[in-house]
C-alpha cells in the first residue's frame, strides 16, 4: 500500500504467466484484480503461454468507480 498511499500512485499493474499459479494467488490476496489476459504471449519451455494482466487501483479510483456503477 505504500505506492498507493504514500506515493500516491493511481495504479499499480504487472503480468505474470497463467502457468505460475503461485504467484497468480498470492497476487490476487494482496488485493490486486486481472484486468485481461493475452492468449499464447510467451514461449515457456517449448509451450506458448498466456500472459496474466493484473492491476491494483488507488482507493480513491476503487471508490470512484464503485460510484459510477450505481
Amino acid at each position: 500500500d505504500y505506492a498507493l498511499d504514500v506515493l500516491k500512485l493511481h495504479k499499480i499493474i504487472c503480468g505474470l504467466y497463467a502457468n505460475n499459479v503461485g504467484s497468480l494467488k498470492s497476487i490476487l490476496r494482496a488485493g490486486f484484480h486481472i484486468e485481461g489476459v493475452r492468449k499464447n504471449q510467451y514461449l515457456s519451455e517449448g509451450d506458448y503461454v498466456d500472459a496474466i494482466l493484473i492491476a491494483k487501483f488507488s482507493k480513491e479510483n476503487q471508490a470512484d468507480k464503485q460510484h459510477d456503477s450505481e
